[in-house]
Protein backbone atom coordinates (compact mmCIF):
# COMPACT_ATOMS: atom_id res chain seq x y z
CA UNK A 1 0.00 0.00 0.00
CA UNK A 2 1.42 3.18 -0.79
CA UNK A 3 0.65 6.13 1.43
CA UNK A 4 2.43 8.86 -0.51
CA UNK A 5 -1.05 10.11 -1.84
CA UNK A 6 -2.94 10.18 1.90
CA UNK A 7 -5.63 12.92 2.36
CA UNK A 8 -5.59 13.73 -1.58
CA UNK A 9 -9.00 12.26 -1.99
CA UNK A 10 -10.42 15.65 -3.03
CA UNK A 11 -10.36 16.91 0.75
CA UNK A 12 -9.18 20.62 -0.41
CA UNK A 13 -11.70 20.72 -3.21
CA UNK A 14 -14.40 20.00 -1.04
CA UNK A 15 -13.04 22.50 1.51
CA UNK A 16 -13.46 24.94 -1.21
CA UNK A 17 -17.23 24.14 -2.17
CA UNK A 18 -18.00 24.41 1.33
CA UNK A 19 -16.30 27.82 1.58
CA UNK A 20 -17.96 29.01 -1.69
CA UNK A 21 -20.83 27.51 -1.17
CA UNK A 22 -21.21 29.45 2.86
CA UNK A 23 -20.03 32.71 1.21
CA UNK A 24 -23.07 32.50 -1.37
CA UNK A 25 -25.95 32.19 1.41
CA UNK A 26 -24.05 34.12 4.16
CA UNK A 27 -25.96 37.44 4.28
CA UNK A 28 -29.16 36.03 4.03
CA UNK A 29 -27.94 33.18 7.19
CA UNK A 30 -26.86 36.53 8.83
CA UNK A 31 -30.04 38.80 7.94
CA UNK A 32 -32.40 35.80 9.16
CA UNK A 33 -30.40 35.25 12.32
CA UNK A 34 -30.22 39.14 13.11
CA UNK A 35 -33.97 39.52 11.94
CA UNK A 36 -35.29 37.25 13.80
CA UNK A 37 -33.33 37.44 16.80
CA UNK A 38 -32.85 33.31 17.50
CA UNK A 39 -31.31 30.41 15.58
CA UNK A 40 -34.75 28.75 15.84
CA UNK A 41 -36.78 31.44 14.49
CA UNK A 42 -33.74 32.12 11.79
CA UNK A 43 -34.05 28.40 10.49
CA UNK A 44 -37.57 28.73 10.15
CA UNK A 45 -37.14 31.62 8.16
CA UNK A 46 -34.53 30.17 6.11
CA UNK A 47 -37.02 27.02 5.42
CA UNK A 48 -39.54 29.31 4.59
CA UNK A 49 -37.69 31.39 1.91
CA UNK A 50 -36.46 27.74 0.47
CA UNK A 51 -32.59 29.05 1.25
CA UNK A 52 -30.73 25.63 -0.04
CA UNK A 53 -28.42 24.03 2.52
CA UNK A 54 -25.54 22.53 1.78
CA UNK A 55 -26.84 19.10 1.54
CA UNK A 56 -30.25 20.28 0.29
CA UNK A 57 -31.83 19.22 3.86
CA UNK A 58 -33.93 21.32 5.90
CA UNK A 59 -32.41 24.00 8.14
CA UNK A 60 -31.94 23.32 12.25
CA UNK A 61 -30.87 25.98 14.96
CA UNK A 62 -27.41 24.16 15.18
CA UNK A 63 -27.10 24.65 11.29
CA UNK A 64 -27.88 28.39 11.60
CA UNK A 65 -25.36 28.42 14.54
CA UNK A 66 -22.56 26.60 12.39
CA UNK A 67 -23.15 28.38 9.80
CA UNK A 68 -22.63 31.68 11.93
CA UNK A 69 -19.56 30.86 13.57
CA UNK A 70 -17.78 29.69 9.88
CA UNK A 71 -17.94 33.20 8.88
Amino acid sequence: MNNKNQGTNGGEAYKQKCNAYWESVRFQVELAYLTEGSYSAAARELNRKRVPTMHGANWHPQTVSDAISHY
